[in-house]
C-alpha cells in the first residue's frame, strides 16, 4: 500500500472555558498540471525522504520552504469515485472504489 504525507501545522491553545482546544491545517500549493485539471490548488505532499525535514522544527526557513512544491505529475493517479464520499454520514470502503 502506498502511503504519504501532507505538510501541515498544528496547535493546542486553551478555549473559553480553559479546555484544550486542537487545531490543524493542511498546507495547499498550486496545483501540478495533473490536479490543475480538477482544482487550481493542491494538499502539498511531501516526498517520504523529506517528511523529517517538515517536523523538524529547528530547520531554518530557507530549508523548508523548497519543501512547499507541488508534488510532481507523473506520481500520481486519478481515478473518479462515487460522489456519496462527500457525506459525512457514509464511511464504506466501496467509496474509493473506481466508479464503473
Amino acid at each position: 500500500m502506498l502511503s504519504f504525507a501532507f505538510a501541515g501545522l498544528w496547535e493546542e491553545n486553551a478555549g473559553a472555558d480553559g479546555q484544550p482546544v486542537k487545531t490543524f491545517a493542511i498546507i495547499t500549493t498550486q496545483a501540478n498540471a495533473f490536479v490543475g485539471l480538477v482544482h487550481p490548488r493542491m494538499p502539498v505532499i511531501l516526498r517520504k525522504d523529506t517528511e523529517r525535514y517538515w517536523i523538524d522544527s529547528a530547520l531554518p526557513e530557507e530549508k523548508v520552504l523548497p519543501l512547499l512544491e507541488s508534488y510532481p505529475a507523473t506520481l500520481l493517479q486519478m481515478y473518479e469515485i462515487s460522489p456519496r464520499v462527500n457525506r459525512t454520514t457514509e464511511d464504506a470502503p466501496e467509496l474509493i472504489k473506481p466508479v464503473q
